[in-house]
């Protein structure tokens, strides 16, 4: 290697230095910024987490709030709804189609008690 290429050399390398020395100036300039930002904002990180709590409470007894109202019209509507005859005589029918159901059903498992009792009979029988 010629003497031009390493002097070539030595500058390349030495204003690679320098360019690294002014990104690292650069660098520790804005962490001392960020550092001073710190510094001022520090006091109101508790307050910034209290307003946020508030912020979050306030929401949900909004949200509640709206719930109530739904609720509240809801009710109003079921009130007037049962006022109705309609409604009442809808509720009877529920329920003598609920008495239907269970006599039903008794009488199946009465239908199954009477079968078993034949079947057995039957293999007596048989036997």
């Amino acid at each position: 290697m010629s003497t031009s290429d390493k002097i070539k050399k030595a500058i390349e390398l030495n204003d690679s230095i320098v360019y690294v020395g002014t990104k690292l100036d650069v660098g520790k300039g804005a962490l001392n910024v960020l550092g001073m930002v710190g510094e001022s904002v520090k006091p109101y990180v508790p307050l910034i987490a209290v307003v946020t709590s508030l912020i979050g409470e306030i929401v949900t007894i909004y949200k509640n709030a709206q719930y109530n109202k739904k609720i509240s019209r809801r009710r109003k509507e079921n009130e007037e709804n049962f006022r109705k005859q309609v409604y009442y005589d809808d509720f009877v029918r529920f329920k003598n189609a609920l008495e239907k159901i269970k006599n039903f059903a008794s009488e199946v498992t009465q239908l199954r008690s009477y079968r078993k009792y034949l079947n057995a009979n039957h293999v007596k029988e048989k036997f």
